[in-house]
């Protein structure tokens, strides 16, 4: 992910991990507000708590988790 201020810009690898995590494809991401909200309603997504719903999320919550870690080193 670049990052340029509020602006991002989601990788093709970025992409691949948001789509494989959270099962939708994360399009019209321009900003992390933006990602931060097509997380959010990633996980309201899948209530409950099955194991495949905690599993789920879970890996949302580590695919964010990626794609944030090196935030700080990409400006």
């Amino acid at each position: 992910m670049l990052k340029f201020g509020d602006t991002i810009r989601l990788s093709e690898l970025d992409v691949e991990l948001l789509r494989a995590a959270t099962g939708f494809e994360p399009v019209e991401i321009g900003s992390v507000a933006e990602l931060i909200e097509f997380v959010r309603l990633a996980k309201e997504h899948y209530p409950g708590e099955t194991a495949d719903c905690r599993r789920r999320r879970r890996s949302i919550d580590g695919a964010m988790k990626r794609l944030t870690e090196g935030e700080s080193n990409s400006n």
